[in-house]
């Protein structure tokens, strides 16, 4: 389970935990011994944003940040972005990071 604990501010060193380290505004998710980018908006943040609000899986990004276009849809996505979603998904899922 990620320990939000250990996030740190802007500036410090980043800090490194069983599964989850933060560098400034880009956290590192370990999922399946691979680790993931979870920038905001790219698959990987969104697929756990679809699980943490119960919404079905639905690939998709936002290459310049949540919200902002263009919104990038399964059909568009590469195979790496598509694992990259699922990662983001299936990892909040065994969290369990519900709203």
């Amino acid at each position: 389970m990620l320990s939000h604990n250990n996030i740190r501010g802007r500036g410090e060193s980043p800090v490194t935990s069983n599964t989850m380290t933060q560098d400034f505004a880009t956290m590192y998710i370990t999922y399946m011994d691979k680790t993931y980018e979870q920038i905001h908006g790219n698959p990987f943040d969104r697929g756990s944003a679809d699980s943490y609000y119960s919404r079905p899986r639905e690939p998709h990004y936002f290459p310049n940040g949540t919200g902002h276009a263009p919104r990038i849809s399964e059909v568009n996505m590469t195979a790496v972005e598509l694992r990259q979603y699922d990662a983001g998904y299936s990892s909040n899922e065994r969290d369990g990071f519900k709203k």
